[in-house]
């Protein structure tokens, strides 16, 4: 990966997040958006894992649904983060680099916003991903159930979504273009998480 200094893009994408009303609304690089703590997603995430597994150990229908939406929401939300001058401005980046300096500062700004601590460590240029990531919210879920499988789908569907905007048709057309696989997991005891983002089968 291209030389980047990671933490100076951190704290630039921090500080130039504004702090939250009263109410949570927090408008920063072109959005509207609410601040949550993360307790509430993986509250939310146990919940559906749990209810779903009762019925059905082997089901993947929670894991799923889960990844879609974060990636839902990441894809669409990416869309106009990304591309706002106030952004672009704080990553260092302008419209003219090419999708490795989109992904290293899309990634820095899951870091700034406490998404997950992670990074690209290998990038073939529309094809494929690998990021490690050395925390996210999901690993908390761990401490709450026993887990079996990895269980940060969130953070999956983030990651294919970043690559989605990078490398797939113009919006909204490229949504899906990648699918992510979780291999290495916190939460199992991994020393960290591994994602890797591929094409989605057709």
């Amino acid at each position: 990966m291209a030389t980047m200094d990671r933490g100076k893009i951190v704290d630039a994408l921090l500080a130039g997040t504004p702090h939250a009303d009263q109410t949570g609304a927090v408008s920063a690089f072109g959005l509207g958006l609410m601040e949550l703590p993360a307790y509430l997603w993986t509250a939310f995430s146990e919940k559906l894992i749990r209810r779903v597994r009762a019925a059905h150990p082997e089901s993947e229908e929670a894991d799923s649904l889960l990844e879609n939406s974060s990636a839902r929401f990441a894809y669409n939300a990416g869309r106009g983060i990304f591309a706002s001058p106030e952004f672009r401005a704080a990553a260092g980046i302008s419209a003219n680099d090419g999708p490795e300096a989109f992904l290293n500062a899309a990634f820095c700004l899951a870091a700034a916003w406490g998404w997950a601590d992670a990074e690209i460590v290998t990038l073939h240029a529309k094809e494929s991903m690998v990021v490690r990531a050395k925390a996210y919210t999901e690993a908390a879920l761990a401490d709450t159930m026993s887990m079996a499988r990895p269980a940060a789908s969130a953070f999956s569907g983030i990651c294919r979504a970043f690559m989605d905007l990078a490398y797939g048709a113009q919006f909204p057309d490229g949504f899906g273009t990648y699918a992510c696989r979780q291999t290495l997991a916190l939460e199992l005891g991994d020393a960290y998480g591994e994602f890797i983002v591929t094409r989605a089968e057709a």
